[in-house]
């Protein structure tokens, strides 16, 4: 089953998920102040990452929100998604809003 981050930026409160071996292991709510996605984006999947010990590299899929929804905001979340899955090699999911 492997690691699928999981991203949603289509909406004011966007999240971001990790699941491990099938189990989601933890979720997180996007700032909310301004819709600031494209600030806090890179920083968050950061810490999640560390927070449960996998690196990008270790991501199998990642699993992004194309709509509908607010077009900056998917944009945010599309061009990061297909980014990390070029630079790690992993699968890119698109899932409707």
């Amino acid at each position: 089953m492997g690691i699928i981050l999981g991203i949603e930026t289509s909406t004011h409160i966007g999240s971001i998920a990790v699941r491990i071996d099938g189990e989601l292991k933890e979720e997180r709510s996007l700032s909310q102040t301004g819709r600031r996605h494209a600030q806090t984006l890179v920083s968050e999947i950061r810490d999640l990452f560390r927070s449960n010990n996998v690196s990008p590299n270790d991501c199998d899929r990642v699993a992004v929100s194309i709509g509908p929804g607010s077009f900056t905001g998917l944009r945010v979340g599309v061009v990061f998604a297909k980014l990390m899955a070029y630079s790690s090699k992993c699968q890119l999911v698109p899932i409707d809003t």
